[in-house]
C-alpha cells in the first residue's frame, strides 16, 4: 500500500522494490532497449526526432544560480518558442502544472508560443513504463520526468536522459557531493534531487524518558542496542526500540550500516560488496544483531497494523528519512510534541551516520527534448530561486498542505522556514534537516541495482526468520551475484 500524502513527485516508503525495482529488474527497460549487457535497440541519435516546433534562431536560457534573488534568468529567448511541454510525474499533478504555469507567466518572452503540460501516472513504474515506450516509439517522450535515484545509471547508459551540467554545476553547494556522485557518470551529473531523503532518527522522548534512556547518548550503534535491550527489559518484552521491516524496503536498516561504512551493494571495481568486503560482514551482522538482542521487531510496514503501532507507541524510535515527518503528522498529530530528532548513531561517537536514503527522488531531462536548457530554467526556478521556494512553501501552507523541506539554507531565515516545529518540541525542523544534509553520503548505484537488491532482500528475509546468520548470507549472496552477474558484478 503506497503512501498517500497529496504530495507531488513523492516517492512511496515502501521503496520502489516490488514496483520499480523488480520491473527494471525483471526486463521493463527492455521495452526501449536490450537487456544490460547487450547492445543498445535504441540509439539516442534515432530517439531524439522532437515533437515540438522551435524557430532556428531560438536559445532557451541558461539555468540560474541558487544566489539569484529574481526567479531563473533575466535574458530573453531570442525568438518565440511554440510546440508543446510536457513533464511526467506522479502524485501531485496540479502542484506540478502550478510549477509550469507560473513559470509561463513569469517569463512570458522566454516560453513564446510554448503550451505546458504536466502529465501523470499512478506510480513510478508506470512513469518509467511511459518512458520507455515514448523513447522507443520517438513519440510522446515528455521533456522531464521523476524517478528515484536507483533507476539513473540504466537510463544513462541507455541515453535516454541527457546531462545537467548548466543546472547543476554552479549550484554544487547546495547538494552533499556523495550524493551528487551517486547520479553522475564521468563527472556529469544526470540527475537533479529536488528532495534528497535524509537519514535522522525520530523518537518518542516521553517513551524514551520512561525507559530511562537519553536520546542524545544514541551515538553509536554499540549504545543503541545496548538501550534496546534496556528499552525491551522495561517494557517487558511488549515494545522495542524500532523495527526492522519485512516487506518492500527490509533493506532499510541494511542501508544505514551500509552508508555509516562507507560502502555499497558493489564494491568500486564492479565487484559484489558481499563475499568480498568485510565491512559489508560487519553491515548484515549489525542487522542481525538488533533481531536478535530484541532491539528491533521484524514485521511489514505500510500497512493498518504499522500506523496502529506507531500511535499506540510499539516503537520508540523511527530510523528513517525526512518523508516520515508527514507520515507522523498525518497518522498520528494526537502525538504532537511527544516527537523529537537527532542523528542516525554511527560507527563511532564522533561520526554519526550522515546520507540519504537510496530513494531520492530525482527530475530527469530527456536526450530527445528540444528544450533541454528551458526544462533546466524550469527546475531552477522552482526549486534554487530563494523567493520563489518561499512563495510555494507559503502557498502549501495556506492549502493545508505541508512545505517541502528545502534546498536553499537562504531562506531559513525567513517565514515559513523560519519557525518552531511544535510537533517535534519547537525544533526548526527545515534546518535540521539542512544540518544532517551537510556531507551526506548515498549508496552507489549501477546498472545491475534492481537484480542486486533483489538478492541481498531476499537474504535479509532469511535473517528476520531466523533461518540464516550474517555470516552465511554474507557468503550466499557474493555467490549468487557473481553467477547472475558475473565476477565483475
Amino acid at each position: 500500500m503506497a503512501r498517500n500524502t497529496g504530495q507531488p513527485w513523492l516517492v512511496s516508503r515502501r521503496y520502489w522494490l516490488t514496483g520499480i525495482g523488480m520491473a527494471v529488474g525483471s526486463g521493463v527497460l527492455n521495452l526501449a532497449v536490450a537487456a544490460c549487457g547487450s547492445a543498445s535497440t535504441v540509439s539516442p541519435t534515432a530517439a531524439s526526432t522532437p515533437k515540438p516546433t522551435v524557430n532556428a534562431a531560438a536559445a532557451a536560457p541558461a539555468a540560474p544560480t541558487a544566489s539569484s534573488a529574481a526567479p531563473a534568468a533575466t535574458a530573453p529567448a531570442k525568438a518565440a518558442l511554440s510546440g508543446t511541454f510536457t513533464t511526467l510525474g506522479w502524485g501531485d499533478i496540479p502542484y506540478n502544472q502550478a510549477m509550469l504555469d507560473d513559470y509561463a507567466k513569469a517569463f512570458p518572452d522566454k516560453v513564446g508560443n510554448l503550451k505546458f503540460t504536466a502529465e501523470g501516472a499512478k506510480s513510478e513504474t508506470e512513469v518509467l513504463t511511459k518512458v520507455l515506450t515514448a523513447f522507443a516509439a520517438k513519440s510522446g517522450v515528455p521533456d522531464f520526468f521523476q524517478q528515484n535515484a536507483p533507476t539513473v545509471p540504466q537510463l544513462i547508459d541507455q541515453g535516454i536522459v541527457a546531462p545537467l551540467d548548466a543546472l547543476i554545476n554552479p549550484n554544487k553547494d547546495v547538494f552533499s557531493p556523495g550524493l551528487l556522485a551517486a547520479l553522475s557518470k564521468d563527472g556529469h551529473p544526470y540527475a537533479f534531487p529536488w528532495r534528497p531523503n535524509t537519514w535522522m532518527m525520530f523518537y518518542r522522548k516521553d517513551l524514551l524518558s520512561n525507559a530511562g534512556i537519553d536520546p542524545t547518548s544514541l551515538t553509536t550503534w554499540d549504545a543503541y542496542i545496548a538501550a534496546g535491550k534496556q528499552y525491551f527489559s522495561k517494557t517487558g518484552g511488549k515494545s522495542w526500540l524500532t523495527y526492522e521491516p519485512t516487506n518492500n524496503g527490509n533493506g532499510q536498516p541494511l542501508e544505514i550500516f551500509m552508508d555509516g561504512l562507507g560502502i555499497s551493494y558493489v564494491d568500486p571495481d564492479g565487484k559484489p560488496a558481499a563475499g568480498n568486503n568485510p565491512k559489508m560482514l560487519q553491515a548484515l551482522e549489525s542487522y542481525q544483531d538488533f533481531l536478535t538482542t530484541k532491539t528491533a521487531e521484524a514485521r511489514s510496514e505500510w500497512d493498518a497494523p504499522w500506523y496502529t503501532a506507531i500511535k499506540q507507541g510499539e516503537f520508540a524510535t523511527m530510523l528513517s528519512a525526512v518523508w516520515l515527518d508527514n507520515t507522523l503528522k498525518g497518522q498520528a498529530p494526537e502525538l504532537k510534541g511527544k516527537w523529537g530528532i537527532v542523528p542516525l548513531p554511527g560507527y563511532s561517537a564522533e561520526k554519526p551516520t550522515l546520507g540519504f536514503q537510496e530513494g531520492s527522488p530525482v527530475l530527469l531531462v530527456t536526450t530527445s527534448s528540444p528544450f533541454k536548457d528551458l526544462a533546466m530554467d524550469v527546475m531552477a526556478y522552482q526549486y534554487l530561486t530563494k523567493d520563489r521556494v518561499i512563495a510555494v512553501a507559503k502557498q502549501r501552507i495556506a492549502q493545508n498542505k505541508g512545505a517541502f523541506p528545502p534546498l536553499l539554507t537562504q531562506v531559513l531565515a525567513e517565514a515559513p522556514f523560519n519557525v518552531p516545529d511544535d510537533y517535534y518540541g519547537g525544533i526548526n525542523f527545515f534546518k535540521t534537516n539542512l544540518d544532517l544534509s551537510k556531507n551526506g553520503v548515498t549508496i552507489a548505484f549501477n546498472l545491475h541495482f534492481a537484480e542486486t537488491l533483489k538478492t541481498y532482500n531476499s537474504h535479509l528475509d532469511l535473517i528476520s526468520a531466523g533461518k540464516e546468520t550474517a555470516q552465511q548470507a554474507y557468503d550466499t549472496i557474493g555467490k549468487e551475484l557473481a553467477g547472475k552477474l558475473g565476477p565483475g558484478g
